[in-house]
């Protein structure tokens, strides 16, 4: 087994940047749509009392992942992606989510926010390895729909 360094917690942050190291950075346009999902998420989470917090991941290459949030009352890794028509796009989350999935212990349940339904095949895809898509739906309490787990 690898020995990686802790996850470090980060402030809160109310902007929910998708990279909370450059503040001064202009968002583009993906991630400013991610930011939306996120916000939008996270406050649903805590207006039902959970606790939402945001981490840091340094691997020992050097390379910095940031966790886009991390509900701890249920385990629940939360990533957001707003440019998923693109199968690249989609499998490069996959592959972040499960580096970063397996830097916490125990291991954490895991939710890709989207901004619409998943095809029928893509929401096959992520429930075959555990991903569980949602997306928003103001037809839910939460403002959000989540696919479940086959």
């Amino acid at each position: 087994m690898h020995q990686f360094p802790e996850p470090v917690r980060l402030a809160p942050d109310a902007r929910w940047r998708p990279h909370p190291g450059e503040p001064d950075r202009p968002l583009t346009t993906a991630e400013a749509a991610e930011a939306d999902l996120l916000r939008a998420y996270v406050a649903g989470l805590r207006a039902s009392g959970h606790t939402v917090e945001r981490y840091r991941i340094e691997s020992p290459d050097g390379t910095v992942d940031f966790v886009d949030a991390l509900d701890t009352t249920t385990s629940t890794l939360v990533a957001a992606r707003a440019a998923t028509a693109y199968p690249g796009v989609l499998h490069y989350t996959i592959g972040e989510l499960l580096d970063v999935r397996s830097r916490f212990d125990p291991l954490p349940a895991v939710v890709l926010l989207l901004p619409a339904p998943p095809s029928p095949n893509t929401a096959g895809f992520l429930h075959s390895i555990g991903i569980t898509p949602a997306w928003p739906d103001p037809a839910q309490p939460s403002g959000f729909a989540h696919g479940d787990p086959a």
